[in-house]
């Protein structure tokens, strides 16, 4: 994976798999290759935004010395396009997968619109997460 531009920058024409016809979305960050299968042929982006929701209980997590860590729950934002989609889908998950409901505060919930408003604008046009 990319860390800056998009995976086209290092993948040139002469070396795309031969599924991938057209270059990649500036925001794909993802390189391919000819062997991968149907389902993972898809371009998508790094993460793009990362809220720690603070009112949500933590969860407790056992290290392997047997002490606890306290891991707070946490929405990660990020872009994905099947090679043969015509547009980009927006993907909200928690950190870990570990719920599927949320509690956001208000300042929470600002970050995610102001998250998936950059989404929105580099999949209409384009441009980078840079």
């Amino acid at each position: 994976m990319t860390t800056t531009g998009s995976a086209d920058d290092e993948q040139h024409e002469d070396e795309r798999p031969f599924w991938l016809t057209e270059p990649c979305p500036a925001w794909c960050d993802r390189l391919h290759h000819d062997w991968e299968p149907i389902e993972d042929r898809r371009h998508q982006s790094d993460l793009v935004g990362h809220v720690e929701l603070s009112t949500m209980p933590a969860d407790k997590v056992i290290n392997g010395d047997n002490t606890f860590d306290h891991i707070p729950h946490c929405l990660e934002l990020r872009m994905d396009q099947g090679y043969r989609e015509n547009s980009p889908r927006l993907h909200l998950e928690e950190h870990l997968c570990r719920n599927g409901e949320f509690a956001l505060t208000l300042n929470e919930a600002e970050q995610v619109a102001t998250t998936l408003t950059r989404l929105i604008t580099m999949g209409r046009t384009g441009q980078t997460n840079g």
